[in-house]
């Protein structure tokens, strides 16, 4: 089974957060997510990114998730959760490439992610 976790990238404090929380009111609609922040930390949708664990490491055993930079070889390219496919793929200036989602392929490698490195990647957002 695969685990299920996010981070967060806060906006203003311009951090990576772990995601160790999160809630939806009920009452208005709004969900708010508790990030590891000094302490724990409550934050509205608006204030961060909210990204996805895919479930998978690289091939240096670290974990891959959403809007992470990854390469392999001559190709460079972003995870991105695809709506229609119901799975993460990596989007690549070479075309699209499928991304396995059950056994792990240890060919890609973690270089960075948009927010943190965004001069690792001419791809848009």
């Amino acid at each position: 089974m695969r685990e299920i976790k996010f981070r967060a990238w806060h906006k203003k404090d311009k951090k990576m957060y772990e995601v160790i929380r999160m809630e939806l009111d009920d009452n208005h609609g709004n969900m708010w997510v508790e990030v590891i922040r000094d302490g724990d930390y409550s934050c509205g949708m608006d204030e961060i990114e909210l990204m996805q664990y895919t479930g998978l490491p690289d091939m240096e055993a670290k974990e891959m998730y959403e809007l992470d930079i990854v390469e392999r070889g001559s190709y460079r390219g972003i995870i991105k959760w695809d709506d229609i496919e119901a799975r993460f793929r990596i989007y690549c200036d070479r075309g699209q490439i499928g991304f396995v989602n059950y056994p792990i392929d240890p060919s890609w490698k973690v270089i960075g992610n948009i927010w943190e490195h965004p001069q690792l990647s001419n791809i848009t957002k």
